[in-house]
C-alpha cells in the first residue's frame, strides 16, 4: 500500500480531528444553554476529540502501512489517551465539583469524558480514516 500514500495519515488526521470539532458544535448547538453554543474549545462532551485524534492516527498508521512497531507505539499512546480522557480527568472533574460546592470556588466541572463520548470518539476515529481511504486513496 506504499504508493499514493504519502500525504494519507495528515490528511486523515486533520479531516477526522475538525470533524470532530463540527461534530461536537453542532450537537453543543442544539443541547446547550445559549451562552455555551459558541465555546468550542470547551473540555468534555461528545465526541472526545482526544480519543478521536489518537485513534485516527493509529488506524491511519496501520491502513498505510499495515501492522509494525510504529503501529503499535501509536496504539499504547492512544490508550494511554483514552484512559486519561475517561479516569483521570474524571477525577479532576469530581475534585472540581467538591471544591466549588464547599469553597464557592469556580474550578470548570465539565473536564472529563463519559464511556459514551469516548466510544463515539472511537468510532468517529476509526470510521473517518477507513472512508477516506475507500474513497479517496485507493
Amino acid at each position: 500500500m506504499g504508493t499514493g500514500l504519502g500525504d494519507y495519515v495528515v490528511v486523515s488526521i486533520i479531516l477526522t480531528y475538525v470533524t470532530s470539532f463540527v461534530l461536537k458544535a453542532v450537537i453543543r448547538l442544539i443541547t446547550d444553554m445559549p451562552e455555551q453554543k459558541i465555546d468550542l474549545i470547551r473540555d468534555g462532551g461528545i465526541p472526545s476529540s482526544h480519543t478521536t485524534l489518537v485513534t485516527a492516527l493509529t488506524t491511519s498508521l496501520y491502513i498505510k502501512n499495515g501492522w509494525s512497531d510504529v503501529v503499535l507505539v501509536s496504539l499504547i499512546f492512544s490508550i494511554v489517551v483514552i484512559w486519561d480522557a475517561m479516569h483521570v480527568r474524571l477525577e479532576v472533574e469530581t475534585i472540581s465539583r467538591f471544591l466549588n460546592r464547599r469553597f464557592r470556588e469556580h474550578f470548570q466541572e465539565n473536564v472529563g469524558h463519559t464511556p459514551f463520548e469516548v466510544l463515539a470518539g472511537l468510532a468517529l476515529g476509526i470510521s473517518m480514516p477507513v472512508l477516506l481511504f475507500y474513497f479517496a486513496y485507493r
